[in-house]
């Protein structure tokens, strides 16, 4: 697919992708996450993603939503680990007005101390929600532990205790140090010429200033292999079990997607799906998951049962792990692999808002854009030897740590 690479005096960058749609599509990528935060300062960034919108210098929190709502726009943000991002949806003459209140809210946002306050209220009640959801709280604390409680590890909420004490100044000191030219990346579909495009983002961010600044980056350590029990109460037990794998730029990455969608990708026919739910009824939902970042990576199976069926429950996994280890897929079972794989993958990308954030997340973590014709040739080219080799590697369950929330009876 044909894009236009655009790279501004102060760093900015610019990827557009044109298609022919009365709607566009427009994501600001800012290289600022959780991983970035101090220590003490759990939750800064997504608490300023949330103030991002509470004002500028010539607009307030009304002004900024419906400089955008009145045209019948979508307007969102989010943040992760590694990135935080806002995007919007939006008819396609409108691409001016959309650039124009990024570059406000990203040049010029006012914290407000009360809109603030408001704000930590309401992410201190997401994090209390949080620790109800043991869904939620049993996956963060094993990636903390997994992790060895480096910044990676760390909730993107923050704790009820760092969030309370987050000031005006520290959200100014967060976006200051890192919402710089250099940091940011845009991702556009949609259809407007890339010139005029470039132009406008020109006229609405040219005046942010230039710093030399890269990202303080270590890489979580590797820790030999956990077994955690924690009592809670409730009346099943959530179990989740993982291994520390590669980073998303790594060569096994996509090799790694496609064998942990063997294993329990979204999908019915997953073999750990057709094994404990719709073979031995032993859970209504299990999954596998393979998560990615810059510098590190790990691969999870996560599970809800009746306490009597944890033992049954992971004897069946291990033997799916092994499985996939000890034998070669055939020619058939490969195939179907495959094409499952790719055919998720195309059906993800045809919708252009994902696509755009697939876009940004590739470029941040991978350096480069994989379209679904990209991911294709590599899929295809993998072969049974090749996935048995990487199943050997990485789903050894000696090397897998665990972490049990067992009910309270």
């Amino acid at each position: 697919m044909d894009y236009w690479f655009h790279e501004f005096p102060n760093g900015l960058r610019l990827i557009h992708q044109g298609i022919h749609s009365n709607v566009s599509h427009l994501a600001v990528f800012i290289q600022a996450g959780s991983r970035d935060e101090k220590a003490g300062k759990e939750g800064l960034a997504h608490l300023v993603e949330h103030n991002l919108f509470k004002g500028t210098k010539k607009r307030n929190a009304f002004q900024v939503m419906n400089r955008i709502e009145a045209i019948g726009a979508d307007f969102n943000a989010f943040t992760t680990k590694e990135e935080t991002c806002l995007y919007a949806s939006f008819l396609s003459s409108y691409y001016p007005r959309v650039i124009e209140l990024f570059g406000d809210i990203l040049l010029h946002s006012a914290f407000p101390k009360k809109e603030i306050e408001n704000e930590k209220e309401v992410v201190l009640n997401e994090i209390a929600s949080y620790e109800d959801d043991l869904d939620e709280n049993i996956l963060d604390e094993f990636e903390n532990r997994i992790f060895d409680h480096h910044p990676l590890g760390h909730s993107i909420l923050g704790t009820a205790s760092s969030v309370s004490q987050l000031s005006q100044n520290d959200l100014n000191d967060f976006m200051a140090q890192s919402y710089n030219p250099s940091s940011i990346l845009m991702i556009s579909a949609g259809d407007i010429q890339p010139q005029l495009l470039t132009q406008i983002i020109a006229r609405y961010f040219e005046d942010m200033p230039i710093i030399n600044r890269s990202r303080q980056q270590n890489s979580p350590a590797v820790l030999p292999v956990f077994r955690l029990q924690q009592i809670k109460p409730n009346h099943e037990a959530y179990y989740i079990m993982g291994i520390r794998t590669v980073e998303a730029s790594h060569p096994h990455y996509f090799a790694l997607n496609l064998l942990n969608n063997i294993l329990g990708g979204n999908s019915m026919t997953s073999r750990l799906n057709l094994s404990l739910r719709e073979k031995h009824g032993l859970t209504y939902n299990i999954e596998s998951n393979y998560t990615s970042y810059s510098d590190a990576g790990y691969l999870y199976v996560y599970f809800q049962t009746s306490p009597e069926n944890i033992s049954s429950a992971t004897k069946l996994i291990q033997k799916e792990l092994k499985t996939l280890s000890s034998k070669k897929l055939g020619y058939l079972q490969l195939s179907q692999a495959k094409r499952q794989y790719l055919g998720q993958t195309a059906i993800a990308w045809d919708i252009h808002q994902n696509r755009i954030l697939n876009m940004g997340r590739q470029m941040l973590s991978q350096g480069r854009i994989y379209d679904p014709h990209d991911i294709s040739l590599i899929i295809n080219q993998i072969t049974a030897e090749q996935l048995q080799e990487i199943a050997i590697e990485y789903l050894d369950y000696a090397n897998f740590s665990t972490l049990m929330f067992y009910p309270d009876l």
